[in-house]
């Protein structure tokens, strides 16, 4: 009875890993282009209408997240996640037209969220 749920459980976490496996890949195929710039920690955030705070509660359009390097980026797409103070991988991509940077595109990753971003 034991080895049977031992290999239904295992089955079961080895489909949820196959699952992940292929939210990876699609999350990270679209960031073709796209390099690592740097990695940050959060130090809070600050709303278009003055409301801020020190945890990190995602993103939405407008709202600035602050880095402890004084540097920030500011959010252009919408997700949650609840983080007090956590680390942040910044990547960038270029596009160019003839050598020439036209724009600068920015993503940011706070644990398993990926949060468009602009400078």
């Amino acid at each position: 009875m034991i080895k049977r749920w031992m290999v239904g459980l295992g089955m079961g976490l080895g489909l949820f890993s196959l699952q992940a496996q292929a939210e990876l890949v699609d999350t990270l195929g679209g960031l073709t282009g796209y390099h690592i710039v740097e990695r940050k920690q959060i130090k809070g955030w600050v709303d278009t209408d003055g409301t801020q705070d020190s945890a990190f509660k995602g993103c939405k359009k407008g709202r600035t997240i602050l880095f402890e390097d004084g540097q920030s980026l500011t959010c252009s797409s919408y997700g949650y996640l609840y983080a007090y103070r956590p680390q942040a991988v910044i990547l960038s991509r270029e596009l160019k037209l003839d050598d020439q940077t036209l724009h600068s595109e920015y993503k940011m990753v706070v644990g398993d969220e990926l949060f468009s971003m602009q400078r």
